[in-house]
């Protein structure tokens, strides 16, 4: 599995033109809940917003993992039409990369000079 892909498992369906994009998931217990990276959140809302559906971002959640009888749960893309009904998103975070502009504002230092001359402006 590599993260940066957005998912564990790429896997053409048998019989179908389909690729299925799998993220999985695994909890100790009976959670309903995990964490999304940003890769399989990028993933999982280009794959989405695509009007032909070859590639299907799916994630399998496996409750009780340790245990002698681990449960899958398929689910389906988050962001897919029609899918919001079944996600709650609980927390969201990002965080921010940027390159610092060659232009400061006295200030804003490291930041942009925004408005007129001694005059910036906070949104």
């Amino acid at each position: 599995p590599d993260d940066d892909h957005g998912c564990d498992f790429s896997l053409k369906l048998p019989g179908s033109s389909v690729e299925l994009s799998l993220e999985v998931k695994a909890s100790l217990g009976e959670e309903d809940s995990f964490e999304l990276g940003i890769s399989e959140i990028r993933l999982a809302m280009e794959l989405a917003q695509r009007r032909r559906k070859r590639r299907v971002f799916t994630i399998a959640h496996v409750l009780n993992v340790l245990s002698a009888s681990p449960v899958p749960v398929l689910l389906p893309n988050p962001y897919a039409p029609g899918s919001q009904n079944h996600f709650q998103i609980d927390e969201a975070g990002v965080r921010l990369r940027y390159r610092r502009p060659a232009l400061t504002s006295p200030s804003h230092p490291g930041g942009l000079a925004t408005g007129k001359p001694g005059q910036d402006t906070d949104t």
